[in-house]
């Protein structure tokens, strides 16, 4: 980074240490936290409506055939419309609110997660399945003690780039048309021609 700031025209690439002395000043004067703040809260109720709703879809999918066969169409359609759509329809549906990022996050996130999902559960031993019938498991207890323990390690796949993939989602919103957050100041940076708060905010 250093190497590269030092070879490149005045302006283009700000140094580290421009780049971090603004950032100091951003978390030391205040404006940092409050639209963290904003972003983080954006990204946590998107992802946890997307998570929790993807979760209950994907088993369904994998344990009914009529539920795959009428929603396989609609997860496909949905990992086919570029995320940059979404933000924009969703700015047009909800306007400068919280709802456009949080919906943005949900339908972008849900195809992803719902296919992980669907894919853990076809995996899932199906003769633990007969033996919790055998000894007449409640249906609760079935999911509960079989189907979401084996689907853990595709839970937390699901989590890991479910939450990167929000956190992208959330600043691109934020850039198009929001009043607050990490995107919002990186828009607003832009608009100013300022390199080193564009930096700053992104490495911030």
């Amino acid at each position: 980074w250093w190497t590269i700031a030092s070879l490149s025209p005045a302006g283009f690439v700000p140094s580290p240490l421009e780049t971090f002395a603004v950032v100091i000043d951003l978390i030391v004067s205040g404006t940092f936290i409050p639209h963290m703040l904003d972003t983080l809260r954006r990204v946590v109720v998107g992802f946890v409506i997307a998570f929790f709703g993807s979760l209950a879809l994907g088993i369904l999918m994998g344990f009914f055939a009529r539920f795959e066969r009428f929603f396989e169409m609609w997860v496909l359609v949905g990992l086919t419309i570029p995320s940059l759509a979404w933000a924009v329809l969703a700015l047009l549906w909800f306007g400068t609110t919280d709802a456009s990022a949080v919906f943005s996050i949900v339908v972008i996130l849900s195809p992803l997660m719902t296919l992980n999902m669907l894919e853990g559960t076809k995996a899932i031993d199906r003769e633990l399945i007969e033996m919790a019938t055998v000894f007449r498991f409640s249906r609760a207890m079935t999911v509960r003690d079989i189907v979401v323990p084996q689907l853990v390690p595709h839970i937390l796949a699901a989590t890991r780039f479910g939450f990167a993939l929000a956190w992208k989602v959330v600043v691109i919103s934020e850039m198009l048309g929001l009043n607050s957050g990490v995107g919002y100041m990186i828009s607003r940076s832009f608009g100013l021609f300022d390199m080193v708060g564009v930096m700053a905010w992104t490495v911030a």
